[in-house]
Formats: structure tokens, C-alpha cells, sequence
């Protein structure tokens, strides 16, 4: 046996057993992570993130994310690089410095051992990513400003999976 295939098959129990206690496989999927096999971390996770999608304000974060997703999973990304000087609205630069702030504050206070204070501080970027919908033109005319757009929500999309893979949460 090498190390992959003990890996594969403790994930394989460790997902029965969740499901076992009751975890969807959308919510394992979310916070399992292969290189980070903690079982007992992985446990606390599912059910810190099942409590989470049940709030209402949650439901609406993820209804965000989930805009994020859909809008940018079809763009061919070039260049991934964000221009914070060419944003023509402040809705662009509330969302950059937000989703900025929040990569900091996480990475200062570690992923894992926060997991819960995290999962909850991304509901503060519900309204900065909605503004941003409600009022910027992703796809603009102007070639430039439409990459540094996409890219700009490429990077909350990576920053907001440094918690959690959003994109693997059923809608409700």
C-alpha cells in the first residue's frame, strides 16, 4: 500500500460515517480536504457548516457566492491579476478592500482552529458582493475593465474557499 490509497480509503470511511451521523454529502464535500485528513476535524467542521447554511443570513451569502460562481465559471482568465487603480466605482473598490481585510483577518487567525468565527465573518460581504452586482456592469465594453472585474471576482470566489468550497453547498 502506499500513502494515497490509505488516504482514499480512511476518506471513504470517514465519509460513511458522517453520512451516518446524519451529514449530507454536499456539506462533507465542502470541508474535506485530503491533504488536511483530520477526522475529528473534519467532523466539527460539517457540523459548524450545517449549522451555518440554516441561517437566513447565510442563505443569502451563499446566494451571493453563488452569483460569483455562476458569472465567472465560464470566463477565460488570461491574466489573473487585479488592478486596484483601474476600478471606475466605489462598489468595485468596497468589495476589493473588503474581501482584502477578510483574507487578512483569516489568514492572521489561522483557517482550522477558527473555523466557526470564520464561517461567520463572510457573512459581512454579503452586502459588498450584492452592491457590486446591483450596481457594475461585470461585463463592460471596455476589455480592461472587464478582466480586472473577473478577476476581482475570481479572487473573492479563491478567498472565500480558503474557509470553505461555497460552490459545493446545495442551494435549499
Amino acid at each position: 500500500y502506499d500513502f494515497s490509497e490509505i488516504v482514499g480509503f480512511i476518506g471513504i470511511r470517514l465519509t460513511v460515517y458522517l453520512k451516518d451521523k446524519g451529514f449530507s454529502g454536499d456539506i462533507i464535500n465542502s470541508v474535506y480536504s485530503a491533504d488536511a485528513l483530520n477526522p475529528y476535524l473534519i467532523y466539527n467542521k460539517c457540523k459548524i457548516t450545517k449549522d451555518f447554511i440554516e441561517k437566513e443570513d447565510a442563505i443569502n451569502f451563499l446566494s451571493a457566492y453563488r452569483r460569483i460562481n455562476s458569472i465567472i465559471k465560464d470566463f477565460n482568465f488570461n491574466e489573473k491579476k487585479i488592478f486596484p487603480n483601474k476600478f471606475s466605482s466605489r462598489y468595485e473598490e468596497k468589495l476589493y478592500k473588503n474581501i482584502m481585510d477578510f483574507r487578512e483577518s483569516i489568514t492572521k487567525k489561522k483557517i482550522l482552529p477558527n473555523y466557526s468565527s470564520n464561517l461567520n465573518s463572510v457573512l459581512i460581504l454579503t452586502s459588498f458582493i450584492n452592491s457590486f452586482f446591483d450596481n457594475v456592469t461585470v461585463n463592460s465594453e471596455d476589455s480592461d475593465e472587464k478582466n480586472n472585474r473577473f478577476n476581482l471576482l475570481l479572487f473573492c470566489k479563491e478567498t472565500l474557499n480558503l474557509v470553505c468550497d461555497f460552490s459545493k453547498i446545495k442551494e435549499k
